[in-house]
C-alpha cells in the first residue's frame, strides 16, 4: 500500500474520532502543511483543530487532544507497518482564537486542504487570508531552497504599517 493511503487512512480516521470526541464544539478542521503536497516516509501532519468552549488553560487543552490522539495508535501503528511515520501537529484554538491573524496563515490559500468545516468557518479563514494576501500586497519569495513571505514588499524601516487583520 502507498504511504497516500495509509495518510488517507490516518486523516479519515482523525476525521472521525475527532468529531466524536468533541462533538457539537468542532468547528473545523485544516491540514496544512508539506503533507498537503507530498508524503515523505517520516513527516508530521500539521492540522489547525477549531473548537468552541476550549479551556484556557493548555495543559486542560492538551490532555483533551491526547485522548483523541490515543484513539487514533492503532491507525498510526497501521501508517508505521505501511512505511508512513507520522507525528500529529495540532494547533487547537476557539474561533475567537483562530480568526486573529497568525503568519501561517498565509500559506493556507494555496497549502491546505479543509477536512471538516460545517459551518465554513475554515472556508471564510482561508478567503479572509486571500484577501489579506491581495490587499496587503504580500508576496511569496525564495532563497535557495527556502521560502518566506514578505509582508510588506517596497517598505522601509520608516514605514508602519500593521501586519494581519
Amino acid at each position: 500500500m502507498s504511504r497516500a493511503k495509509a495518510l488517507a487512512g490516518v486523516i479519515s480516521a482523525l476525521v472521525d474520532h475527532t468529531k466524536r470526541y468533541y462533538g457539537d464544539r468542532l468547528v473545523g478542521i485544516l491540514q496544512f502543511g508539506s503533507t498537503v503536497n507530498q508524503i515523505k516516509p517520516v513527516t508530521d501532519l500539521d492540522l489547525l483543530i477549531v473548537v468552541g468552549d476550549l479551556s484556557s488553560d493548555r495543559q486542560v487543552r492538551d490532555q483533551e487532544w491526547l485522548k483523541v490522539e490515543a484513539l487514533l495508535e492503532g491507525e498510526l501503528q497501521w501508517a508505521r507497518s505501511e512505511g508512513l511515520h507520522l507525528a500529529l501537529s495540532p494547533i487547537i484554538k476557539t474561533p475567537d482564537e483562530a480568526s486573529r491573524f497568525q503568519s501561517y496563515y498565509l500559506d493556507f490559500p494555496d497549502c491546505s486542504v479543509v477536512l471538516y468545516d460545517p459551518r465554513q468557518f475554515m472556508e471564510k479563514l482561508i478567503e479572509r487570508t486571500r484577501y489579506y494576501i491581495h490587499d496587503s500586497g504580500a508576496v511569496k519569495k525564495q532563497v535557495g531552497s527556502l521560502w518566506y513571505w514578505d509582508l510588506a514588499p517596497g517598505a522601509t524601516y520608516k514605514d508602519i504599517r500593521k501586519i494581519g487583520w
